[in-house]
């Protein structure tokens, strides 16, 4: 916990100091539903099971810097809360990451601008089962498209979807190691101030 805590705080020094020296800087919020995923867990020794997560949802905060001509750095703070369909004891999932965003989006007249992105960082990955929880840190990732409009007033509407690959679970009982990994898709919506 100690390692996420300092790594959230020196990529906030860091996004924070390079926002200072150039570009316009923003805030976005992010929201909307989880509708689909997979679960593969493997046990060493016995083999591999995969299975879909259920519906879920995420939110997000990124703090980000247009760097123009369409380029943007951004720090994102992700939470996301899903189910894990395994029959019969269905598990919940809880994940808290820390991005690194870079994002580009396409200069063009049209109203509605086409933009991608691609992040990566460091989080926790919590799965919750009859009253037990197993939790593990690790390296996420995601990638993220979608198109974007500038309102009247000046903010920045988004639709988007959203892959992301959550941190590596390995957990062991002294004899096997289980290990998960899991990959969520989300249809998303955002505002930037």
């Amino acid at each position: 916990m100690k390692l996420f805590v300092s790594t959230a705080a020196a990529a906030l020094i860091v996004v924070s100091a390079s926002a200072a020296q150039a570009g316009d800087t923003y805030v976005q919020l992010d929201t909307g539903p989880i509708v689909a995923g997979s679960a593969d867990a493997t046990v060493d020794g016995i083999g591999t099971a995969g299975t879909d997560t259920k519906f879920g949802f995420l939110g997000g905060v990124a703090y980000g810097m247009d760097m123009g001509n369409g380029l943007a750095v951004e720090g994102e703070l992700v939470a996301a809360y899903n189910g894990v369909d395994m029959g019969v004891e269905d598990p919940s999932m809880t994940t808290l990451l820390l991005m690194a965003n870079a994002k580009y989006t396409v200069q063009t007249d049209m109203a509605w601008k086409p933009y991608v992105a691609a992040g990566v960082g460091y989080g926790k990955v919590d799965y919750d089962l009859n009253g037990g929880s197993i939790d593990d840190y690790g390296v996420a990732w995601h990638l993220k498209a979608g198109v974007q409009h500038k309102t009247e007033a000046g903010k920045i509407v988004e639709v988007g979807y959203r892959y992301t690959q959550a941190p590596e679970l390995k957990a062991t009982d002294g004899f096997d190691t289980l290990t998960i990994e899991t990959g969520t898709h989300a249809v998303t919506v955002g505002v930037r101030f």
